[in-house]
């Protein structure tokens, strides 16, 4: 049984009020940070034109090596939509959660070394 994933936007996510869909959507990845409370985990903050969403790691995860070429990057991203963190968490807005059979898929990589580029006479 294939997951079949919902396409939407991270501003239609922002607004939506059922928990626990199959989403998909597209973004620029923002940042990349670690969990403050549970080091197993990483996010990665993902923007389109009008909103951003956090996406959830597990840290030991195919996914989660060598993150940090993610930012800038164009990327697609499939996952549980989750409303609200449970628990501790100090984070208590929407976010998405990669099972293993979510994915981040680069659309678009970052630029190499953005400061690799000569510099301009002037």
């Amino acid at each position: 049984n294939a997951l079949v994933f919902a396409h939407t936007t991270i501003d239609s996510l922002a607004h939506e009020t059922k928990d626990l869909q199959l989403v998909r959507f597209h973004g620029k990845v923002i940042d990349v940070f670690r969990d403050d409370i549970d080091y197993g985990n990483l996010f990665l903050l993902v923007r389109d034109a009008d909103a951003s969403i956090a996406v959830c790691i597990n840290a030991k995860s195919e996914q989660a090596k060598d993150i940090s070429r993610l930012i800038d990057a164009q990327v697609e991203v499939s996952g549980i939509l989750m409303q609200h963190a449970t628990g501790n968490r100090l984070y208590l807005g929407s976010c998405v959660l990669l099972p293993a059979g979510g994915s981040v898929r680069i659309l678009s990589p970052a630029s190499a070394d953005p400061f690799a580029a000569p510099m301009l006479d002037g």
